[in-house]
C-alpha cells in the first residue's frame, strides 16, 4: 500500500497561534519526513506562512486552496492529488495542531491496512478528528473541521467501508499546541 500524509493546517489570525502552528509544522514534517516511507508528503493551508515554511522541506508537496472550507469535504479530483486515484493508494490525514507521534501512526496504519476501511482518531476540539487514514484514499470522503469526527463516521458508513476508532491520549491532548 502506498500513502500519502497529509498535514492540514488553519489559517490563524493570532500571531501566538501562528508561532506556534509554524513550530510544530517543522516538527511534523521532520518526523513525517525522516520517520515514515510515505509515498508523498503534503501540507495543504491557506495560510501563506505555513505554506512558506513547508516550501523549504525537500519532497514536501504543498497544496494551497482559498476555496478550502472546513465543512465540506476534501475535493480529491483536483490536479493536485494526481496519483491518489489508485487502488493501492491510501491517505492519512493529520490535524496539523497535534504533535505527529510514531506510535500513534504506527497504530493508526496497522487498523487501516485492510481495504475499504478508514481508521480515525478524535481531537479534542468541537467533535474533530485528529487523524484519519482512508484505505483506499477515494473509498469516502473526508472532512476536517468542527463536527468532522461524527461526519466522517457517518460517511463511512454510508460507503460501506469498516470504520475503526483509535483512542490515544497522545492525540487527543488539550494543550498540545
Amino acid at each position: 500500500m502506498n500513502i500519502w500524509a497529509i498535514l492540514h493546517i488553519r489559517q490563524s489570525n493570532d500571531r501566538r497561534e501562528q508561532a506556534a502552528a509554524l513550530q510544530l509544522l517543522r516538527s511534523n514534517l521532520t518526523t513525517l519526513l525522516h520517520d515514515f516511507q510515505f509515498r508523498q508528503v503534503a501540507v495543504i493551508s491557506r495560510d501563506p506562512k505555513i505554506l512558506v515554511i513547508a516550501r523549504q522541506y525537500v519532497g514536501v508537496k504543498v497544496i494551497h486552496d482559498p476555496r478550502f472550507d472546513d465543512q465540506q469535504p476534501l475535493n480529491f479530483d483536483s490536479a493536485c492529488f494526481k496519483g491518489l486515484h489508485d487502488e493501492d493508494t491510501a491517505i492519512l490525514l493529520l490535524s496539523g495542531d497535534l504533535p505527529v507521534l510514531q506510535t500513534e501512526i504506527d497504530e493508526l496504519l496497522r487498523l487501516g491496512r485492510s481495504d475499504w476501511t478508514i481508521a480515525l482518531s478524535p481531537h479534542p476540539i468541537d467533535d474533530e478528528t485528529a487523524a484519519l487514514l482512508i484505505n483506499p484514499a477515494t473509498c469516502t470522503d473526508c472532512y476536517f473541521g468542527t463536527g468532522s469526527f461524527n461526519r466522517n463516521f457517518a460517511a463511512a458508513k454510508e460507503a460501506g467501508v469498516i470504520a475503526k476508532i483509535y483512542y490515544t491520549p497522545e492525540l487527543s491532548l488539550p494543550d498540545a499546541v
